[in-house]
């Protein structure tokens, strides 16, 4: 009995205490403790407003749940703001019911208004605190109710080639499987399933071996147009008598397309926020790499949506407001998807082929090739190796095990496949980067169209300020005859080191660092923000502090590195007359299927070099003769028989390792169309590696009759590097 009074006397003291402090004070406890309440759900800062929550709120409701509370009605509305007015405070005891309005700054639904709100507190020994309920959120709202704005998105747009075929698209899969038992060949069964899939024999080669005789495994997945054409092959070769079909989304060529396209895939734990307060729900595919996720709002629309509170069992207690969806609007882009599997092909065929020598993964680590339309600097193909499966994504696949097994080792694998190597690497140039040097030398007149230079197998460059006693030139490395009095233009062809090293060293000794400068003009620098939002790399064009380093740069040595897309820029303006076209992916959205164009691209010129009168022709005149001449041309072994002429550069680039090898070109030399760029890392020379590749994609584009056979040496082994000296380069 004294313990219940005692109590009764203490509260009676507390109330007591509460009601000396003056009313106004009270009432601007009160309203200070809902606008800061209010100013925190404003900033979506939940620990702030779990903060002010009465002691008996707050063990009623932890901050866990408090906070998913609003996280989930936040994600809802698409909250973006709260903008209120406080109104009047009503005091009874130590409870307090302030009125308020509220104005919801929604991303999905504009503004939610509403008015006439009451904010219930308690006075716990002398602190406000919010009495917190649901209906905090809204009125309407109970404990068991939940606030939705769920909307289905429509099938998702196709994605169109410059020519207007389908290159991404709702279409059918066909998972393979089979047994070795059943087959007439198994070597011919891992050529075919290889080359269908553009992915390594040798990744068969393991997967056979895992399996018994008459063990059924799964195979492979193939698209449906690719399957038809195929299938008596693979029934009779391969012994595929187990298949299962389903519909999702399919790209033309699959892997070919997946850095240029890019793939969809479910929204990530790290982009849900982001994507629900876009309206979106959790298991929705999302565009994940290139024009897929560039142009995610057009390809996939927005669903009519409407904000509703509902109760369990679907009982809605309030409607709020509604908004209209967009269609799906489809997205043309600047490739031909023909060109993009052939270069896609004649990557993945070259790696394969050459699996014995430079092809392993244990030399070589990635490549690139990039074909543009010099009249545009439009791309037309754009290929990044290795290639990924685009499917690896697809959350519908019958076997979700394998395809989890196979992700894990495409994100293991050291030459980052999900990287796109054309646009996000730089590689070393080495004589690519002549083609600079060239331009820079004659157009400042430090040589001239014409000169006769004497290209030795040495130079000694101590009287142009090199500290190095003398450099070789590659043909003193490869044992070959030096190439002896030429001009510029055969200094081209020949890809003579003396010659570049003399005169790159006498325009950093007039003109300093003039050289960066031309590079610059040519288009290599600064990225050019092809997929919006996806990280590019920048060049590297280094800055000499000594004559020494100049002579190294010249011969794109030292620390210069270039992405393939700036080099293929730079190829496309010498062969056009030089404008310097920003590359581009996507020509317009919509124009297909019933869509109207809702944006176009055009071409957009990045600079015009003015060249003094002959430069060009002395430049132009070089790389024809790279494919050309018999005797000093570095590639003329590569297209002496090619029914059509293009006109090109070789590169062989030193670096820590094993060699890059490049090969950049225009065609046709008369009236040029396209310009190509290959570089594959960690190789040979250029002439031996990254030339015959660029020969397959010509042959397809100029219809040649049959293919260029890849170098048999390729498939010999075993790989013996080269040995380019410290400072020098390859031809």
């Amino acid at each position: 009995m004294r313990i219940a009074r005692a109590f009764r006397t203490i509260g009676a003291v507390l109330l007591l205490a509460a009601l000396v402090v003056p009313l106004s004070a009270q009432d601007d406890g009160a309203r200070q403790t809902v606008e800061a309440f209010l100013t925190a759900w404003d900033r979506a800062d939940s620990a702030a407003m779990w903060a002010l929550l009465s002691r008996q709120s707050q063990q009623t409701y932890p901050q866990e749940v408090f906070t998913n509370r609003y996280i989930v009605a936040n994600t809802a509305m698409g909250l973006e703001g709260v903008d209120y007015t406080v109104g009047n405070v009503h005091l009874q005891g130590l409870t307090a019911a302030v009125s308020y309005d509220v104005t919801i700054e929604s991303g999905l639904f504009g503004q939610i208004v509403d008015t006439g709100r009451t904010m219930r507190l308690v006075n716990d020994a002398g602190r406000w605190g919010v009495a917190w309920s649901s209906m905090d959120i809204f009125a309407e709202l109970p404990s068991t109710g939940t606030l939705t704005s769920d909307g289905e998105l429509a099938p998702r747009a196709n994605i169109y080639d410059r020519n207007g075929q389908i290159v991404a698209g709702r279409g059918r899969v066909v998972t393979m499987y089979t047994a070795r038992a059943n087959m007439t060949d198994e070597q011919g069964c891992k050529a075919l399933i290889s080359r269908l899939t553009r992915r390594p024999f040798i990744a068969f080669d393991i997967l056979f071996a895992a399996n018994f005789p008459e063990t059924i495994f799964y195979l492979a997945e193939l698209n449906a147009e690719d399957y038809d054409a195929n299938q008596a092959a693979l029934t009779s070769t391969c012994g595929v008598s187990i298949t299962l079909d389903r519909e999702t989304r399919t790209y033309y060529g699959n892997n070919a397309m997946s850095h240029v396209a890019g793939h969809v895939g479910q929204i990530t734990a790290d982009q849900q926020a982001q994507y629900e307060a876009l309206g979106y729900s959790a298991g929705d595919l999302i565009g994940q790499g290139g024009v897929e996720r560039m142009f995610e709002r057009a390809l996939a629309g927005t669903p009519e949506r409407t904000l509703r509170i509902t109760e369990p069992g679907g009982v809605v207690l309030r409607e709020f407001s509604s908004i209209g969806g967009s269609a799906p609007t489809p997205v043309q882009m600047t490739i031909d998807r023909e060109l993009q599997l052939v270069v896609a092909q004649a990557m993945a065929d070259a790696y394969d082929f050459a699996y014995p020598t430079w092809g392993s993964p244990q030399i070589s680590g990635d490549g690139a090739a990039v074909v543009l339309d010099v009249k545009t600097g439009e791309i037309l193909a754009m290929v990044s190796f290795p290639l990924f499966d685009p499917l690896l994504f697809d959350p519908t696949s019958p076997e979700p095990a394998r395809r989890v097994e196979l992700l894990q080792q495409v994100s293991a694998d050291t030459r980052q496949p999900f990287i796109n190597h054309a646009t996000q690497s730089r590689y070393t140039p080495g004589s690519v980067y002549k083609l600079i040097t060239a331009t820079a030398v004659l157009n400042e007149g430090i040589v001239n169209p014409g000169d006769i230079f004497s290209c030795g197998l040495r130079w000694d460059g101590r009287p142009v300020g090199d500290d190095v006693e003398s450099r070789p030139d590659w043909r003193e490395t490869d044992d070959f005859p030096p190439a002896g009095d030429i001009t510029p233009a055969q200094a081209i062809m020949a890809s003579c080191n003396p010659f570049f090293f003399q005169y790159g060293a006498e325009l950093y000794n007039a003109e300093g660092n003039k050289l960066a400068e031309y590079a610059r003009m040519l288009g290599l620098g600064e990225p050019y923000g092809i997929f919006t939002g996806a990280v590019e790399a920048a060049a590297d064009l280094d800055t000499p502090s000594f004559t020494s380093e100049a002579i190294s740069i010249a011969v794109g040595q030292r620390n210069v590195s270039v992405p393939p897309i700036q080099m293929a820029v730079a190829v496309a303006a010498l062969a056009n007359g030089g404008t310097v076209y920003k590359p581009s992916i996507v020509k317009q959205v919509g124009g297909f299927d019933g869509a109207a164009v809702s944006q176009t691209f055009e071409p957009v010129v990045l600079n015009t070099i003015d060249f003094r009168p002959g430069v060009l022709e002395e430049i132009q005149a070089g790389m024809c003769g790279t494919t050309t001449n018999k005797d000093l041309g570095t590639a003329y072994i590569r297209f002496d028989n090619a029914p059509y002429q293009v006109c090109g550069k070789t590169g062989t680039a030193q670096t820590a390792r094993y060699p890059n090898a490049w090969f950049v070109a225009y065609g046709p030399a008369e009236d040029p169309e396209i310009a190509v760029a290959v570089v594959v890392s960690q190789s040979l020379e250029g002439s031996q590696v990254s030339a015959p590749i660029v020969r397959r994609i010509f042959d397809w584009y100029f219809s040649a009759p049959e293919y260029e056979p890849f170098p048999e040496w390729w498939a010999q082994g075993p790989y013996v590097p080269l040995n380019i000296p410290a400072g020098s380069t390859g031809g």
